[in-house]
């Protein structure tokens, strides 16, 4: 009976620690490994080579449950025919596959990946240890698995650190703000310089050869920060005045000056243009607004850095002399009201 048991023990044992191995190498997230490694944790080492290298914590694990499972049930089958006779021998074949799949499967493995993050630095160690001393079968092993093998893919897709995201937030582990940046991030690379631009039939302009008083006479009360300017019509943007400067001139007596006295220079982008390249291209040049132009060169509307920006934030920004919070919107419903 003690030689059954100790069959027993090998077949549950040592499947028992391999399939808790399996689930544990497998759950383990790349940003769970970068996290360890940045801390300066050894083991966070180790868990990159076994992840960089699946095959070899694999091959591993499935030699060693192979050879615990032929030993165990070979012995265990032999030691029972010993005891009960050939008559039991199909009972116990039953007993013994119900206890291997309840628990050196179902409840290992379900172990592993519900406290992975516990386990992961002792299953490393064992794991090393593991590969060493199977080494031969290892190798073995990878040659054949090598002959299936594609290239190798990423581990993490951009689907994945949205959805994580979007878990983490459900978890109270970041803040909806963060998660709705990081959801945002992604887009910026996907939506278009036309589709947060303010489109040109509500785009507040004036006429370059206008003068400052006059245009101040006819807009007393401006919301925009920045107002295109252009000569004849507004398809022929040449810059942009800063309301700031347009009262500062108002303040010293030079109303009679003409806007394109203080007018500056106005950069033009593409329509096609994505937000994460507009962005791009504001920085480098040290600008704060851009024409948007489609492929015949006509404009079709203006776009900032604060568009950018509250594309990114998911909220509308706005400084210290702002009192209408959706500029765009507003724009847009004057326009209606006025056709």
């Amino acid at each position: 009976m003690e030689q059954l048991i100790f069959y027993l023990f090998i077949a549950l044992g040592f499947s028992f620690l391999c399939s808790l191995l399996e689930a544990i190498i497998l759950s383990i997230t790349p940003s769970f490994i970068g996290a360890k490694i940045k801390a300066g944790s050894k083991y966070g080492i180790y868990l990159k080579q076994l992840k960089d290298d699946i095959d070899k914590p694999l091959a591993a694990i499935l030699t060693l449950n192979t050879f615990a499972h032929t030993l165990g049930a070979a012995g265990v089958g032999a030691q029972a025919q010993i005891i009960w006779g050939n008559e039991y021998i199909s009972l116990v074949s039953v007993i013994v596959t119900i206890l291997i799949l309840v628990l050196s499967e179902i409840i290992p493995k379900t172990l592993g990946a519900m406290y992975w993050r516990r386990l992961a630095g002792l299953s490393s160690y064992i794991l090393r240890f593991l590969i060493i001393s199977l080494y031969p079968f290892v190798l073995v092993s990878r040659s054949i698995t090598k002959l299936f093998r594609k290239n190798k893919e990423r581990t993490v897709e951009r689907e994945d650190v949205e959805a994580m995201s979007e878990i983490g937030f459900r978890e109270g582990v970041i803040g909806k703000n963060e998660s709705t940046i990081i959801r945002n991030l992604f887009r910026l690379n996907k939506l278009q310089a036309q589709d947060i631009m303010t489109p040109r039939t509500v785009i507040l302009a004036a006429d370059e050869k206008d003068f400052i008083a006059d245009f101040h006479k006819e807009n007393p009360s401006i919301e925009f920060s920045r107002i295109p300017v252009y000569s004849e019509t507004i398809d022929h943007l040449t810059g942009f005045i800063l309301k700031d400067e347009l009262l500062e001139n108002i303040i010293r007596g030079s109303g009679n000056k003409p806007l394109l006295e203080i007018k500056r220079e106005i950069n033009f982008v593409y329509e096609g243009l994505t937000v994460l390249e507009l962005f791009e291209s504001l920085i480098k040049q040290n600008k704060h607004i851009s024409a948007v132009v489609n492929e015949y060169g006509g404009i079709e509307g203006i776009v900032s850095i604060e568009d950018v920006i509250e594309t990114l934030l998911g909220i509308e920004i706005m400084d210290e002399t702002d009192n209408i919070e959706d500029l765009q919107k507003m724009a847009k419903e004057k326009w209606k009201i006025k056709n």
